[in-house]
C-alpha cells in the first residue's frame, strides 16, 4: 500500500473498517516470523529448544519441564498474533475495492443488551460537506430517507436536536413513532457525524450514528452508519434483517442520487 492510500484510507481504520493496520506495521511481522521461527524449531527439535531456554539442562525423563512449556505456549500464542493480524492490510484492500464498486457493507454483532447492532459502510462520491445537510435536517427525512412517512424538527439547541418520525411499515404492521435527541458535531476537514438516543415512542431501544469522513483527498465521502433499534412489537429477527439487506443498498443509492442532483 502506498504511503497516500495508507494517509488516505486513515480514518476507516479509527471506525473498525479494519481492527488494526498490523498487517502495515513491522514490528508484528517480525514477531509473526520469530515466534513461528522459534516454535517450529520446538517442534522439530525438543532437545535444542530445551537446551536454549532450560539452562542447557536436557531432562532425561519423558516429562517436558515448565519452562519449555511456557516458552513453547508462549511462542504458538504470538504465532497466532501474526497470523490473524498480519493479513490485516490484505483484508483491508479487499473491502475497499468492494466499496470502491460501490458495494454496501454490511456486519451485526450482538449489543451489550442483546440486540442486534447493524454496522453499514458505504462511498458517496461527494465531500463530506456536500453530503452532511442529508443527515443534519431530520425534518426532511420523508424525502431524504427512505420508509419514513413523516419527520419533524422539534427543537434544535446548540449541537442537540430532537426529532419526531414515523417509520412507515410494511402491511400489517403499524407505524413506528420514535422521537430522539441527536447531537450533531460538525468538523469541516475531519468529519461530520450524528449521533441520537431514543426519548420516547414505539421502541425499547434506538440508537445510533451517521459518521461521514474525507475519502480519497476528501473528494468522497466514507460513510459508516451504526444502528440498534428494537421495536415494542415483536417482529422476527429474520424478517428484520432480510429487510436491513435490502433497504440499506437501496437507501444509500438513494442518497447518492440525491447528492448527485443537489438536494
Amino acid at each position: 500500500m502506498s504511503t497516500r492510500r495508507s494517509q488516505t484510507i486513515e480514518p476507516a481504520f479509527h471506525w473498525g473498517l479494519v481492527r488494526t493496520r498490523a498487517g502495515h506495521n513491522p514490528r508484528i511481522l517480525w514477531l509473526h516470523k520469530w515466534s513461528k521461527k522459534v516454535f517450529t524449531s520446538f517442534i522439530g527439535s525438543r532437545s535444542g529448544a530445551v537446551k536454549r531456554n532450560c539452562g542447557g539442562v536436557i531432562p532425561k525423563n519423558r516429562d517436558i519441564p515448565g519452562c519449555v512449556k511456557r516458552f513453547v505456549l508462549m511462542g504458538f500464542c504470538l504465532w497466532i498474533v501474526g497470523f490473524v493480524f498480519g493479513p490485516a492490510e490484505v483484508r483491508a484492500d479487499d473491502r475497499f475495492q468492494k466499496l470502491d464498486k460501490g458495494e454496501v457493507l454490511i456486519s451485526r454483532h450482538k449489543s451489550k443488551l442483546g440486540y442486534d447492532k447493524v454496522k453499514a459502510l458505504a462511498i458517496i462520491k461527494a465531500p463530506p460537506a456536500k453530503v452532511w445537510p442529508t443527515f443534519d435536517k431530520c425534518g426532511n427525512y420523508k424525502n431524504s430517507m427512505l420508509r419514513v412517512a413523516s419527520s419533524k424538527e422539534l427543537s434544535r439547541k446548540g449541537g442537540v436536536v430532537r426529532c419526531e418520525i414515523v417509520i412507515a411499515m410494511p402491511f400489517p404492521i403499524k407505524n413506528l413513532r420514535t422521537v430522539t435527541d441527536a447531537v450533531h458535531t460538525a468538523k469541516p476537514g475531519k468529519f461530520y457525524k450524528r449521533k441520537w438516543n431514543l426519548v420516547e415512542g414505539d421502541f425499547k431501544v434506538n440508537r445510533g450514528s451517521w459518521t461521514l469522513r474525507p475519502y480519497k483527498d476528501g473528494t468522497q465521502t466514507l460513510l459508516t452508519y451504526l444502528v440498534v433499534a428494537e421495536p415494542n412489537i415483536p417482529v422476527p429477527q429474520f424478517i428484520r434483517r432480510a429487510a436491513q439487506n435490502k433497504t440499506l443498498p437501496e437507501l444509500i443509492e438513494h442518497i447518492r442520487k440525491r447528492v448527485a442532483r443537489g438536494l
